[in-house]
């Protein structure tokens, strides 16, 4: 299990390797993502085993635990070692970089999204982070509180409906969870007598990006920022792309007397090995909606649980091409909620 915690750190050196061969090698950390870990989840198949954490020693635990605040550490490591080289850059190398660090970005959100689960306070520091690093801070509120709560509704913003292109869906999510998170921390605010401008976790997440953007301008330059924010868009529409894909189509039934219960066939799950490595065992979804704060290594397959077709990896490229997505996935989604 602790290759599998630590196989998305594999990006790291890739960005190195990247950055010290410069041009197209600039690339290969996006393309570890989208063309490596698909191939490998071609040639070793799927993984339904469940780990035991009892049969394990304190400190592989504590090694597992580690593994999503480890990735975040490093993602802010590279991301400012790009922006001190960025300037100096070709045009080539500085597209090509943006594309890596972003599609890297997508996965420090994945740790991010293992941490803000958690009630230990230094896991949700590192998350919240992981965040900021991606300008999405107030993805917080909204996914604990919205998400959580709502998925499978039409309450919720981050569940696709059936039919729903990908782009449709982004257009609506990202507002749409800005505007529930802005909602929901307006309300909670009002209820309290100890609050202040920075007890708004979206004010607040604001202000650190602000400052971490002007950090990266005090020391790189202006130029910096063109790397921070759209590394940070790319990151963001490939968080949504998997949003899209988790619960597409599979809404909970809705009578007077409000909606039934989130179940297993609720979520799309998937079992492909080095998909599941590469995003902290989230392709088992399923399990992570019945325990939100169950820990990444902890997720159980599920057999009552839909399918996907492919690891995330796959299941992401489809996503941009809405007629092969539905020729795809519509027959899914009609027998599993038929």
């Amino acid at each position: 299990m602790l290759f599998a915690s630590y196989f998305s750190y594999l990006l790291f050196p890739l960005l190195g390797i990247g950055l010290y061969l410069g041009n197209l090698y600039t690339f290969p950390a996006a393309g570890f993502i989208f063309v490596f870990v698909p191939l490998l989840d071609l040639i070793f198949g799927k993984d339904h085993t469940n780990y035991n954490a009892s049969s394990e020693a304190k400190h592989v635990s504590l090694a597992l635990s580690f593994s999503p605040i480890g990735f975040i550490f490093f993602y802010l490591v590279f991301l400012l070692i790009y922006a001190y080289y960025f300037e100096s850059m070709t045009l080539m190398e500085k597209f090509f970089s943006i594309i890596s660090i972003g599609a890297v970005g997508s996965i420090a959100i994945t740790a991010s999204h293992e941490l803000i689960h958690k009630r230990n306070s230094n896991s949700k520091y590192f998350g919240q982070l992981g965040l900021v690093l991606v300008c999405y801070s107030h993805f917080e509120v909204s996914h604990l509180y919205g998400h959580h709560r709502y998925s499978c509704t039409h309450k919720d913003n981050s569940t696709a409906w059936y039919n729903e292109s990908f782009y449709s869906f982004l257009f609506r999510t990202i507002p749409g969870c800005f505007r529930f998170s802005w909602s929901y921390e307006k309300r909670r605010l009002l209820k309290s007598e100890n609050s202040n401008f920075l007890s708004n976790r979206v004010i607040r997440g604001l202000v650190f990006q602000i400052l971490f953007a002007a950090t990266l301008v005090y020391l790189f330059g202006t130029v910096s920022l063109i790397l921070f924010f759209t590394q940070a868009i790319i990151a963001i529409v490939l968080l949504e792309n998997v949003s899209y894909i988790e619960h597409y189509g599979l809404m909970r039934d809705r009578s007077e007397s409000g909606y039934s219960r989130m179940g297993a066939h609720h979520s799309w799950n998937s079992y492909h090995r080095f998909s599941n490595y590469l995003v902290f065992m989230l392709q088992r979804h399923a399990d992570h909606h019945s325990v939100a704060d169950k820990e990444y290594y902890m997720l159980q397959t599920d057999d009552s649980s839909p399918e996907l077709p492919f690891g995330y990896s796959v299941m992401a490229t489809y996503a941009f091409i809405p007629p092969i997505w539905r020729k795809i996935m519509n027959p899914l989604c009609d027998k599993a909620m038929g």
